[in-house]
């Protein structure tokens, strides 16, 4: 994992990963790492804000949302995870397509707590950046000890939420992330549009935004899940 004045030297940002992750697909972007943001850019929100939950407690969602907003935070280049309401997709999520993962998640995200008391003496969602990054590489890492309750260990967790983060990200507004569409404007996506001008489908015509979800064609309303 990089530092992130080593991503500078080099000129390749996290940005440049997802966007370059767009043009083959978000799937190949599975293999990111979290990736630290220098305190000087550290601008992303501590306090989670609530967007009609529905499935998590408010604690839960607190710290779930301070996770998310530290695997993709907001920095000088633009916003992150947080204001992209991606805990808010993974809460939805949780009641309807990934309702098997709830008590996975209530169980690990209450393990998450416990260690970050237990070495840091606050809960997540209340700890700095850098304590909240030291966390989540040790997460990562697989280095927390198995009495503070994670199931089956820390470092599967750290990567279910990083995969169900990057969902939440650029998933299609409908189901509660990418608001603003602030991940689809992030790989340069234009948004679902049924037809192209003959300039627009030239080589060096400039994208125009269509800023659409999918479910807003009526062909596709009968296919929501």
């Amino acid at each position: 994992m990089k530092k992130p004045d080593q991503s500078q030297e080099s000129g390749f940002s996290r940005r440049d990963l997802f966007k370059r992750a767009g043009v083959i697909g978000i799937a190949a972007v599975g293999s990111a790492a979290l990736v630290p943001t220098p305190a000087s850019e550290a601008a992303a929100p501590q306090a989670a804000e609530l967007h009609a939950v529905v499935t998590l407690t408010a604690q839960q969602f607190a710290t779930l949302s301070a996770i998310t907003g530290r695997i993709f935070p907001t920095d000088a280049t633009g916003p992150g995870a947080i204001e992209a309401h991606a805990a808010t997709y993974i809460d939805r999520a949780l009641n309807s397509h990934y309702a098997y993962q709830k008590d996975n998640y209530t169980a690990n995200l209450a393990a998450v707590d416990a260690y970050s008391k237990a070495t840091y003496e606050a809960n997540f969602g209340e700890l700095p950046p850098e304590k909240q990054d030291a966390v989540l590489t040790a997460m990562e890492g697989n280095s927390v000890g198995k009495s503070f309750g994670f199931a089956p260990d820390a470092r599967t967790f750290f990567n279910l939420v990083l995969e169900h983060t990057q969902e939440g990200m650029f998933s299609d507004p409908y189901y509660g992330g990418n608001a603003n569409f602030i991940g689809w404007d992030l790989l340069d996506f234009p948004g679902v549009k049924l037809e192209f001008t003959e300039e627009e489908q030239g080589l060096n015509f400039p994208i125009v935004k269509a800023h659409r979800s999918a479910y807003s064609y009526t062909m596709f309303k009968e296919r929501k899940q």
